[in-house]
């Protein structure tokens, strides 16, 4: 199955279009989205944190680390310059002086021992010594210092960082290496034409090892932090994802169906479109009102349940789609853009069912990474598929046809009209899901999952009527 995830742009307002991921990009592989930025001029620096990353190597004193790297900078700005440095170095130079003649008492001492050299090398006519160099705040660093953790849970004692979890380790490596920015020294350019103030921060799978709770605070931490540096992370968190939805062209949809990468990425441009494209409907519904030929009784119908109107504001509701899918794509919904195959259905009921369903009947189906979206009411089913459609994710239909009843045969017609390059099948039931499978409907909505699901799992819906619903299913679902 072609391999999907995330990349999100946090406040892409910083970063140059140019080299945005395009709808008509293919990228042969998907490091190839990170080795190109560090080649270009307007880079000053680039951060790279990836999924897996060892503690280690941002701890370490004895080599280059985020933390050697801050702690050098504070040393050189702070303790340099500092009484009790001056002090230091001065009792380093004291020490040199009187450690050479300081001897065991059995007569071993360094002098002695520069002596003795010498008079072997006496013939070469050289002489030989040995001096304390002065103690350099980068030594201090990387061969006195040490850094530990101390766990409050356990009496404050200090414990290995490896004991505690990854997600704590992650969140500590994301810690030192944002603050490395600001414990810095901000060199000149060598080129006075260019002044580089550009910081790229590539952050591999951020929520790895977090509970929910955990990535909505590191969401924020890194909305906060992209204000002065651009971020780019990729991601396989439908909560992530969610909260990026306000701002939806700094998502960007990798797919790898074969070996090339195809990136989907939103402009302003699409999200126009989609707010205009999405007021279809509604168009449709005020045209019957305006239609003469139109029966009163529809028109009564259409006006009462809100669907048109006759003097309709078309730029006031275009407006109001640019804060629909806020509402629609929330943690559950963003596993759409994980899923090579979609497949829409009308509400709550129909989803919990259809899960549930396919786990027990077609469990292969999983194997191709398939999510089964609530439309939340088969007014916003169009939406849907015109987000799909821009973000290249294929998707199927499943609808109840009401009969084509009243404004019924209006929406249903409206629906397979919208069929577009990603929808691979739209199939309906005549009257609805309940009557399809044979069993009696509840009179209020909100018992309507609760009844599907007592009667399938009561064993009270007959082998033909299921066997006809897996067929309906694998034609949704099992394409190629």
């Amino acid at each position: 199955s072609p391999k999907v995830f995330l990349m999100i742009l946090f406040n892409n307002t910083r970063f140059p279009s140019c080299f945005l991921c395009s709808q008509q990009t293919e990228i042969t592989r998907v490091s190839a989205c990170f080795h190109v930025y560090p080649t270009h001029r307007f880079l000053e620096r680039t951060i790279y944190i990836p999924a897996a990353g060892a503690t280690d190597d941002s701890l370490k004193l004895s080599g280059p680390s985020p933390l050697r790297n801050m702690l050098n900078f504070v040393m050189k700005r702070a303790v340099e310059s500092s009484t009790s440095y001056i002090k230091l170095s001065g009792a380093f130079e004291e020490f040199n002086e009187k450690f050479l003649t300081e001897s065991s008492e059995d007569g071993f001492s360094i002098s002695n021992l520069i002596k003795d050299i010498n008079e072997e090398t006496n013939g070469w006519r050289t002489k030989f010594g040995i001096d304390i160099n002065t103690i350099k705040p980068e030594e201090i660093v990387k061969n006195l210092l040490m850094h530990w953790i101390e766990d409050e849970r356990l009496n404050n004692e200090r414990v290995d960082i490896k004991s505690l979890g990854q997600g704590f380790q992650r969140h500590l490596i994301y810690t030192l290496i944002r603050l490395a920015n600001k414990y810095r020294a901000n060199a000149p350019s060598k080129k006075k034409e260019f002044k580089p103030d550009f910081q790229l921060i590539l952050f591999e799978e951020p929520e790895a090892f977090l509970h929910p709770s955990q990535q909505e605070n590191l969401k924020l931490s890194l909305k906060t932090l992209s204000k002065e540096t651009q971020i780019l992370i990729t991601s396989h968190s439908p909560h992530f994802a969610s909260k990026q939805i306000q701002e939806m062209t700094g998502l960007i949809k990798l797919t790898r169906p074969t070996n090339d990468t195809i990136a989907k990425q939103l402009t302003q441009k699409d999200i126009k479109e989609l707010c205009e494209d999405n007021t279809g409907l509604y168009e449709v519904f005020c045209n019957i009102i305006n239609d003469s030929n139109s029966s009163s009784s529809l028109k009564n119908i259409i006006k009462n349940k809100g669907l048109g109107n006759e003097n309709p504001d078309l730029p006031q509701k275009q407006y109001l789609e640019k804060f629909k899918y806020m509402l629609y794509l929330d943690s559950e919904r963003s596993s759409v853009f994980f899923a090579n195959r979609t497949l829409i259905c009308e509400g709550a009921s129909e989803k919990i069912f259809l899960d549930l369903f396919i786990d027990e009947n077609i469990p292969e189906l999983r194997y191709k990474q398939i999510y089964i979206l609530d439309a939340m009411g088969k007014f916003n089913i169009h939406r849907f598929m015109h987000l799909f459609n821009k973000l290249g994710i294929y998707h199927s239909i499943l609808f109840d046809s009401d009969q084509d009843r009243e404004y019924h045969s209006t929406i249903n017609n409206f629906i397979k009209n919208k069929k577009n390059s990603y929808t691979k099948q739209i199939e309906s039931f005549e009257q609805d899901m309940e009557h399809f499978l044979g069993i009696q409907n509840v009179g209020r909505r909100d018992e309507k999952p609760l009844n599907i699901v007592q009667n399938y799992m009561d064993r009270k819906i007959e082998q033909d009527r299921i066997d006809k619903l897996i067929d309906i299913l694998r034609r949704c679902l099992a394409f190629e």
